[in-house]
């Protein structure tokens, strides 16, 4: 079975405030668990009414250290009964509505650059030496 994703996606563990549309009295905390150009994966460990989420609309609010807040709205898309960090809830795919393209960009180039910086910094490390054949 082939995986549909167009993008990469990278781990990028932040906290994040989400608040359901259409019940504005409905908001839980979870953890992103990796982003793309195009959306988000997040673990949500809070008794969130997990049966009517998937298509819904929510707002979020991310809280980063280099991006300060990056903010917007994103779309639902599917909702999975999960047990992760050990506890139990629920990992949902999100897909961005209504973004700023440009901090998406932004979060994406650091993540890369990093990974980037860690294989250097591992090819350089010294080799031991293999032996004889």
């Amino acid at each position: 079975m082939g995986d549909k994703r167009n993008y990469r996606r990278f781990v990028f563990e932040k906290q994040v405030e989400l608040r359901f549309a259409g019940n504005p009295g409905e908001a839980a905390t979870g953890k992103v668990l990796d982003i793309s150009f195009t959306g988000m994966s997040i673990f949500l460990k809070e008794n969130v009414n997990t049966d009517s989420l998937e298509g819904t609309i929510a707002e979020f609010d991310l809280a980063s250290s280099v991006e300060q807040h990056f903010t917007g709205k994103v779309r639902v898309v599917y909702v999975r009964k999960q047990r992760l960090y050990a506890e139990n809830g629920a990992k949902i795919g999100v897909e961005f509505v209504d973004v700023p393209k440009q901090a998406v960009l932004s979060i994406i180039d650091r993540l890369e650059a990093e990974i980037l910086a860690e294989v250097r910094r591992r090819n350089k490390s010294p080799r031991r030496d293999p032996g004889e054949f």
